[in-house]
C-alpha cells in the first residue's frame, strides 16, 4: 500500500502540533526516509515559525541539494551563516554547495574560500577546492600553488595528487603530470602494500 507523503505529513503536523521539536524530528525522518520534497516542507515551515532552530538549516540544505535545487541549497546555508556568523566552516560548505549550481560564479565561491582561510589557513578542503575553481577557470598555474599547498596538508589525499596531474598536463609539463599519477597509483596501492607486510 502506498502512502500519500503529503497528505501524512500535514495530518501528523497537525495531530503532532508545530513544535519544534516534533517537527525537526519529523523533518529529520522524512529525509532519512529519501522523502526530500516532504522533508523540505516540513523543515522550511519550522525555520519560518523558529528561525533560532540551526540545526534546522542544513538539513533543509542537503533536502533541496537531493532535490537538484542547488541554489535554494546555497540561500538556505546563507541564512544560516547569518545567524551563525563565527562558525568558519560554513564558507566552505557555502562554496561548495556553490559549485554544484547550474551556473557557478566561480568569483563568489573564492571570495567564501577566502572567507574560511582568514579562520582555518591550515584547511586542506579550502586549498582543494580553490586548486578545483582554478581548475574549472582554466588559471592552471594558479591552480597547481593551491593544489601543492592542499597536498602539504594532507599528503596521503588522492584527490590532490590527480587534480595537480590534471594541471601540469594542461601546462604541458608531461613530466611533473605523470610524477602526480605515479603517486596517486601509489597511494592507492598503499593499503594493500601495508597489509602484506603484516
Amino acid at each position: 500500500m502506498k502512502i500519500d507523503r503529503r497528505r501524512w505529513t500535514a495530518g501528523a503536523q497537525k495531530q503532532l502540533g508545530r513544535s519544534p521539536n516534533i517537527l525537526l524530528a519529523l523533518g529529520s525522518a522524512l529525509l532519512s526516509a529519501e522523502q526530500y520534497q516532504a522533508a523540505s516542507q516540513v523543515l522550511a515551515d519550522l525555520i519560518q515559525h523558529s528561525p533560532d532552530r540551526l540545526e534546522a538549516y542544513p538539513k533543509l540544505a542537503e533536502a533541496y541539494r537531493n532535490m537538484g535545487d542547488a541554489t535554494r541549497a546555497t540561500e538556505t546555508l546563507r541564512q544560516l551563516a547569518l545567524r551563525k556568523p563565527s562558525d568558519s566552516m560554513l564558507h566552505v560548505v557555502i562554496a561548495q554547495s556553490l559549485l554544484d549550481e547550474e551556473r557557478v560564479d566561480y568569483p563568489r565561491v573564492l571570495q567564501e574560500l577566502e572567507q574560511a582561510e582568514k579562520a582555518l589557513p591550515e584547511d586542506f578542503d579550502i586549498h582543494y577546492l580553490r586548486g578545483k575553481v582554478f581548475m574549472a577557470m582554466g588559471e592552471y598555474k594558479r591552480a597547481t600553488g593551491s593544489l601543492r599547498r592542499a597536498i602539504e596538508l594532507r599528503p596521503a589525499e588522492p584527490g590532490a595528487y590527480y587534480q595537480l596531474g590534471l594541471a601540469y598536463r594542461k601546462l604541458g609539463e608531461p613530466d611533473l603530470a605523470k610524477q602526480q599519477f605515479e603517486k596517486l597509483d601509489f597511494l592507492k596501492g598503499a593499503p594493500v602494500r601495508l597489509k602484506a607486510r603484516d
